[in-house]
């Protein structure tokens, strides 16, 4: 049950009739089911609903923002937070009598503010994230994978662009046999050659290990056959920048983000 307070801190209760929490009538807590004792709103399940909003590709900024302003004075993240206007003993939105720090918050908001930087959920474990995919954009920083002037000849070549929802854009992901593709035909790396600074192109699928590639790390897109990872060259994020294979080494050039 979703509460957005004045200052547009998001929280959520647990559940309707949940009475373990605190007394509205005076400062008082435990045991559950004692006299007009309620669930307050718990800032962990904050955190649960950023991860939430991450994978699904919304921004999640607000509710590590609300994990934060709900810390108490040595910033430990408590398990529940007051959710009513305040009194003597609680304030609206802060820390009521409950466990302080609760070890399952702290860690919910590690992982969430780890993950908002990386772009991603790092907890999803990446055999999983890769094989439950659809069609989609591969990011590379803020461009796009793209096929050149969306042209669906053999040969065509791999770049960055800017990202626009066409479908030269549209790429897809087969985690069995490692194509990469847009409807029909493949990415390919230049007559099957293993060497840095071999280009990338568009190619009709033919099953060949020119055609395979893994994902690694979480962003990386190794060709197995040459050992080498799929590279925007040069380091380049200028729109045209020809993406090519090159020695794998976790810079941004490398760093992929699939659908």
């Amino acid at each position: 049950m979703q509460v957005t307070i004045p200052n547009g801190d998001i929280y959520f209760h647990r559940y309707n009739h949940d009475n373990y929490g605190e007394s509205n009538r005076d400062c008082s807590g435990w045991p559950a089911n004692g006299a007009s004792r309620f669930g307050r709103l718990w800032a962990v399940l904050s955190g649960e609903r950023g991860e939430y909003e991450l994978a699904s590709g919304r921004s999640a900024g607000a509710y590590l923002q609300s994990m934060a302003d709900a810390t108490n004075d040595g910033y430990f993240v408590p398990e529940q937070i007051w959710d009513r206007s305040d009194i003597s003993c609680f304030a609206l939105g802060r820390p009521t009598g409950s466990a302080s720090p609760l070890n399952w918050a702290e860690g919910q908001y590690l992982r969430l503010a780890q993950s908002l930087d990386a772009g991603y959920n790092l907890d999803t474990p990446s055999v999983v994230k890769a094989k439950y995919r659809g069609e989609g954009p591969i990011r590379n920083g803020t461009k796009c994978m793209d096929v050149s002037g969306a042209n669906t000849n053999n040969g065509t070549a791999i770049q960055l662009w800017n990202c626009n929802g066409t479908n030269a854009q549209s790429w897809s992901w087969n985690s069995n046999d490692g194509t990469l593709h847009v409807p029909g035909k493949c990415v390919d790396v230049t007559g099957g050659r293993t060497a840095d600074g071999t280009p990338v192109q568009l190619w009709d699928c033919n099953g060949t290990g020119a055609q395979e590639w893994r994902w690694r790390n979480q962003t990386q897109l190794v060709n197995p056959q040459s050992g080498r990872c799929l590279d925007a060259t040069g380091g380049s994020t200028a729109d045209g920048a020809r993406l090519q294979i090159w020695d794998c080494n976790r810079t941004t050039a490398q760093a992929w983000y699939l659908p």
